[in-house]
């Protein structure tokens, strides 16, 4: 009745004011706005606390359930241990040891950005944060172990990431540059205040909030942290004018005298040049404000899995290998070979029930129009990617090729990295450095068959499976696991920084951003509408209980 009543000249005002006002069916988290500039509302980290405080919903950055105080504070303390065997150095320790901050109470947090599609088709940019703690991949039965620590990926993304920011291209690109770099500031004194204040519970219980890092896609990485070494820095061309800066911030790969591309072995050049040269461009806040090991402050800017593999290194592999496949058809012309590679495709992914995502396979979809082109994938889906290496090792493991040396090889390199793929999936959030070591040989396995896939093609003059800069992120991954195998301590699942659910959280306040009309205040109702969705949520997941006594 009193939707009803709202005026059609103003309905989303008027619906406001009744559904969250009245009938209070929007989250209640505090909305300040960033600096002076009132078109663009904050969800601060600290207030997203109070809010889990004043509710009794912490536990959800535990990756439980329900609330259970010992066993919260037994899952924070068996993390911090773990983590302080692979980061000793870590400041964070450094804090507890003076008595600053209880480990027991201290809940480590990422943050995430990333843009999605909003209106018209232009970049809508969502940050966010989230606990490394989570729920696991949505397989583990049984009665969990105490203290178990899972990756956060189960679960209604509402439920488990949290938006920070919202905003259109325009509110952070050309007049209004300033933006952008006035909400990583604010990101990241909003971030130190939790590690350094921490925020108190009703019962006068202090609990802290640690962010170890920032995750998402490498053009994000690269723009909060103003790298000066970045994928946009590979070499081109063989004569250059000036010597290529370097392709990572982690280390000096990419430099005129320290190649990326040395995928067979396990002492790599540049593994010796890690954190000993200043990666920025301009010092980023979130040096001043986060709290990491001396000198290794660039590894607060983490690679994600996600983009790395699946919108990386294997597109690159899946478009040489269809490349080749393409050619192992009896049909003459190009397209009438790629139409017979689709039929077979399409007929495995019914036989097993899996999703085709496309509905044929061709030389534009590898952006293959000549061979002179290297073949990569041009989709962006990352679903695609993982079931086009499903039928790659299906038809690998009912078809040989021994007249195509290059095949061979492909088949062998599918087989590891679809091994070491499953095998993190069904991990918890740490490995055992048994574990490790296997994860760690697989992809090494992967990258020295790709380099002699590589080495090969070019022998034989086919443009086949480039070397781009994310063949040199799996690099560190699977070193890093290694390390930690030979160091003997448990390492962090390279999945708990991985962006998937947080690609499916992006697309819903961008999504909200098409739906609300475009004039001012937008990013407002965009925040408010966001806020009763995740209300709705809530209340679904059990998180909050709604009574005839609600309130704020």
């Amino acid at each position: 009745m009193d939707i009803a009543q709202c005026s059609p000249h103003n309905p989303e005002r008027d619906c406001q004011r009744v559904l969250v006002n009245k009938y209070q069916l929007a989250l209640p988290v505090q909305k300040t706005q960033l600096g002076e500039n009132d078109k663009i509302p904050i969800l601060k980290i600290r207030h997203w606390f109070e809010f889990f405080h004043r509710h009794s919903c912490l536990h959800i950055l535990h990756g439980l359930q329900n609330r259970d105080t010992a066993r919260e504070q037994a899952i924070l303390s068996a993390f911090w241990a773990n983590f302080e065997k692979v980061y000793p150095g870590h400041q964070f320790f450094q804090e507890v040891s003076q008595g600053r901050i209880a480990a027991e109470r201290a809940i480590p947090l990422v943050l995430h950005g990333d843009e999605g599609r909003g209106r018209h088709h232009s970049a809508h940019f969502v940050l966010s944060f989230h606990s490394l703690l989570g729920k696991g991949f949505g397989k583990m039965k049984g009665k969990d172990p105490w203290a178990r620590m899972e990756c956060n990926f189960d679960g209604h993304t509402y439920t488990n990431r949290f938006l920070i920011a919202s905003l259109r291209k325009k509110d952070y690109s050309d007049l209004q540059w300033e933006t952008w770099g006035a909400l990583m500031d604010h990101v990241a004194q909003d971030a130190g205040s939790l590690w350094k204040e921490g925020v108190v519970n009703q019962y006068g219980v202090k609990y802290w909030g640690v962010v170890l890092g920032l995750c998402g896609d490498w053009p994000f990485l690269h723009k909060s942290a103003n790298f000066s070494r970045s994928f946009n820095n590979i070499q081109k061309r063989v004569v250059v004018k000036n010597p290529p800066a370097g392709i990572c911030h982690l280390c000096r790969a990419g430099q005129p005298d320290i190649a990326f591309e040395q995928l067979e072995t396990r002492r790599p050049d540049w593994l010796g040049t890690e954190f000993t040269q200043d990666p920025y461009v301009e010092r980023p806040p979130f040096v001043d404000h986060l709290l990491y090991e001396p000198g290794k402050d660039a590894a607060l800017w983490n690679f994600d899995w996600f983009h790395t593999m699946h919108l990386g290194v294997l597109r690159n592999f899946l478009g040489s290998v269809l490349a080749l496949l393409s050619q192992e058809e009896d049909h003459g012309a190009i397209d009438d070979r790629f139409a017979a590679l689709t039929e077979d495709y399409k007929t495995w992914c019914h036989q097993n029930s899996r999703r085709a995502y496309v509905s044929k396979l061709s030389k534009e979809a590898i952006g293959w129009d000549t061979t002179n082109q290297f073949p990569s994938g041009t989709w962006h889906k990352g679903g695609l990617t993982t079931v086009l290496m499903e039928y790659l090792e299906a038809r690998f493991a009912r078809q040989s090729f021994p007249h195509e040396p290059l095949l061979s090889l492909a088949a062998e390199a599918c087989d590891a990295i679809q091994r070491l793929g499953r095998l993190l999936y069904r991990s918890s959030l740490w490995l055992e450095p048994e574990r490790c070591k296997y994860c760690a040989e697989l992809g090494l396995k992967f990258l020295r068959r790709y380099s002699q896939m590589a080495t090969l093609a070019k022998s034989q003059g086919r443009h086949l499976f480039s070397l781009q800069p994310k063949i040199h992120v799996l690099h560190h991954f699977v070193l890093q696991l290694w390390d930690a195998h030979v160091r003997g301590v448990k390492m962090l699942n390279i999945l708990a920084t991985s962006c998937q659910p947080s690609e499916d959280f992006i697309g819903r306040p961008s999504r909200l951003s098409r739906r609300v009309t475009s004039q001012s205040p937008v990013l407002h109702r965009i925040m408010q509408r966001y806020l009763q969705s995740v209300y709705h949520h809530f209340i679904q997941a059990g998180f909050l209980v709604r009574s005839r006594g609600w309130r704020s």
